[in-house]
């Protein structure tokens, strides 16, 4: 599995979205049986509410907005001064 390694390497959003799925199949693929053990049934209902929460975050609309001001005119002229570029979105 290689996305967590990447996602730790490179820090980027993308990288993290890719990691996250991985680990939401590898963990159905670990326990299929899950629902069976209270334990773990809590654990995944946490895991899916945390994947939700970061699916359904705001932060893909506001960097959209961030670099669609960022490419307009006088913004594109004061970032390239300063070296700015495009955020990276989640996924």
């Amino acid at each position: 599995m290689e996305a967590p390694k990447e996602a730790r390497a490179s820090g980027s959003p993308a990288a993290c979205s890719r990691a996250d799925t991985a680990l939401g199949k590898a963990v159905v693929a670990l326990n299929p049986k899950q629902q069976e053990n209270d334990t773990a049934k809590a654990q995944w209902e946490e895991f899916k509410s945390r994947q939700y929460t970061i699916d359904h975050s705001a932060y893909n609309t506001v960097a959209e907005q961030y670099n669609d001001m960022a490419a307009a005119f006088p913004a594109n002229l004061i970032g390239a001064v300063w070296g700015a570029t495009e955020v990276e979105r989640f996924a």
